[in-house]
């Protein structure tokens, strides 16, 4: 099996990647990989496992981190940060300096990774797959000088997929770290009526109530017609939750996407009085609607999260014949109260040399957002 490089999704035709993602989230789609090589702080490759006749079979994005400051949100893809910090603190800010540049596998943003394999394989076909696609990472990390490599928030039963294939067909790849990272907030849409209790049920319309009697309405745009009046609202929500991201970063964050995303977009926005006063931005993906962003001003209604990132989506994909609605990460005490189940995601990570060997084990172990969700 032949291992080629290409520095853009472009340098592959569109059918083979839409037959690769098949079934995957928006998160390892086309678009949204587009959209993830813009960035200054990353250096974009894929590598594509190719058969002897030219075909296709699987794909592993990398991203090269060089550490560049860029969003706050490039903070919830440094292993460090996920499972070292939070339990040993000055003594692992001790080994950052170890950690950098890195090899981020499968993913950079939206807390979903993983590794791209023809669906139509059966299971021995793509350990061979994953496990070669893997090996050539490794390689790749050597080349580059990246000190350390990680695949983050890779759905369990995937995660535990890769780490079999490399046990049994890429002995030379050393071990990584595993441990439990986080968690994905889905609501099956066809279950929700069935599944409401009638206190429940009475619960979200007193919530729809008050949101409407308040004055607000909601509307339904693209991100292209919104993201100018959005970003200011998704710049305060950051700072809101101890980030240091601008009204003009977030601004800029949500127009990039517009530029690759927007044709899969669908926005909820609340206005009061003619202003902007909330958004949720939603991605309509196969047979889900990822809701991915939102933001409020001080004066935005009751409810007014649940009414535009939880109801009308869900109302929305209702209506599409949709399967689930994705919440995703965070808040999972709400969004679980509003019927949603969790999805666990894991970490695969292999750590830079020379880091001490309390920070190897906290690497073994669950993350908070983990034990926030699970807990």
């Amino acid at each position: 099996m032949r291992v080629r490089h290409i520095r853009s999704v472009h340098e592959l035709k569109p059918a083979d990647w839409e037959r690769l993602s098949s079934g995957r989230t928006v998160y390892l789609g086309r678009p949204w990989l587009e959209w993830a090589e813009g960035s200054d702080d990353y250096e974009s490759q894929y590598l594509l496992a190719e058969e002897p006749d030219g075909s296709v079979v699987g794909a592993l994005p990398t991203y090269f981190w060089r550490g560049g400051s860029g969003v706050s949100m490039n903070q919830a893809y440094h292993p460090l940060d996920l499972l070292a910090v939070p339990r040993l603190g000055t003594e692992a800010e001790a080994d950052r300096h170890l950690w950098m540049p890195l090899l981020l596998l499968g993913s950079r943003a939206g807390y979903h990774g993983g590794v791209l394999v023809d669906p139509a394989l059966p299971a021995s076909s793509r350990a061979r797959v994953i496990a070669r696609l893997i090996q050539a990472a490794a390689e790749l990390a050597e080349t580059l000088g990246a000190s350390a490599m990680a695949l983050l928030y890779a759905p369990q039963a995937h995660a535990e997929e890769c780490l079999a294939a490399l046990a049994a067909l890429a002995p030379d790849v050393p071990a990584p770290s595993y441990a439990p990272l986080s968690a994905e907030a889905v609501i099956p849409v066809a279950t929700v009526d069935t599944e409401r209790s009638a206190r429940r049920r009475r619960e979200w319309q007193r919530e729809a109530r008050a949101f409407a009697d308040s004055g607000g309405s909601i509307h339904r745009v693209r991100l292209s017609e919104c993201y100018r009046q959005a970003g200011p609202l998704l710049g305060l929500l950051q700072r809101k939750y101890g980030a240091d991201d601008t009204d003009e970063s977030m601004t800029a964050y949500l127009g990039q996407q517009a530029a690759c995303l927007d044709p899969w977009s669908e926005v909820f926005l609340e206005r009061r009085d003619g202003r902007l006063t909330g958004f949720a931005l939603c991605y309509l993906w196969g047979d889900t609607l990822h809701v991915r962003a939102a933001g409020f001003a001080p004066d935005a209604g009751p409810y007014a999260y649940f009414n535009l990132a939880v109801y009308e989506p869900l109302a929305l994909a209702a209506s599409l014949g949709l399967a689930w609605l994705d919440l995703g990460t965070g808040a999972y005490r709400g969004k679980i109260l509003r019927g949603a189940r969790l999805r666990t995601t894991h970490a695969l990570v292999w750590p830079p040399r020379g880091s001490r060997e309390s920070v190897r084990s906290a690497l073994l172990l669950p993350g908070e957002d983990y034990l926030d969700a699970t807990g």
